[in-house]
């Protein structure tokens, strides 16, 4: 090796240990390496919870294969306290549909939303009866949020759902359960939880339109 290509290997291995040392610095001075890895962890259960309340189809590689499986499954990967955690899973992505999730590495879970058909007289895949339970619930008003017996009577069940301050506008899409997930899940948790169990339970009927949920 030339003595000019030694001194160039030598200035490069200085400027990228420059750059290794400001970063480290930069971010050690604002978290430790235990706060970051805390809150990659909590990211991947944040994403995990929203694919299962969404039932969302993942791909989780296991071996020399990427398997089909759900976010039951793939909580048990990512938890620390289970016994099966794998610290080898970095992240959690969303896609559209099974063939945009054949292209990731094999540490990245992937995961879509469930188009299996649930309602064959209608049509509907479980995504679309789930949107059409959202769209129930953002849609009732204040009088059919107001709660009729109990020691809360005449108060709201839960504020009325105005969607644009959610970022999102009216219809949802299955696109926007991946593209605008964030929003999504923050809408969704604004709903009351017997909304949210209604809208999952009807999804595999139609939605709760088709099963008369009016109020």
């Amino acid at each position: 090796m030339k003595r000019s290509d030694i001194i160039f290997v030598l200035v490069m291995l200085a400027v990228i240990g420059a750059i290794f040392f400001l970063v480290t610095r930069e971010e050690g001075g604002r978290y430790s390496r235990r706060e970051l890895e805390e809150q990659r962890i909590t990211n991947l259960l944040v994403k995990n919870d929203y694919g299962i309340q969404m039932n969302f189809h993942y791909y989780l590689h296991r071996h020399t294969a990427s398997l089909p499986t759900d976010g039951w499954v793939t909580v048990r990967a990512i938890l620390p306290s289970s016994h099966t955690h794998d610290p080898f899973y970095t992240d959690i992505v969303f896609v559209h549909n099974e063939e945009e999730a054949l292209d990731f590495p094999s540490n990245i879970i992937v995961a879509w939303p469930n188009r299996d058909i649930v309602v064959e007289s209608t049509g509907l895949n479980y995504s679309e009866a789930l949107i059409l339970g959202i769209h129930w619930a953002v849609n009732r008003t204040e009088e059919s949020l107001l709660r009729t017996s109990g020691s809360r009577e005449g108060q709201l069940l839960r504020p009325v759902i105005i969607l644009e301050e959610f970022g999102l506008t009216y219809p949802i899409s299955i696109e926007d359960l991946v593209d605008n997930w964030e929003k999504v899940n923050t809408l969704w948790f604004a709903l009351d939880p017997n909304e949210r169990s209604l809208i999952r339970q009807g999804a595999f009927v139609g939605g709760p339109g088709l099963r008369g949920w009016t109020h």
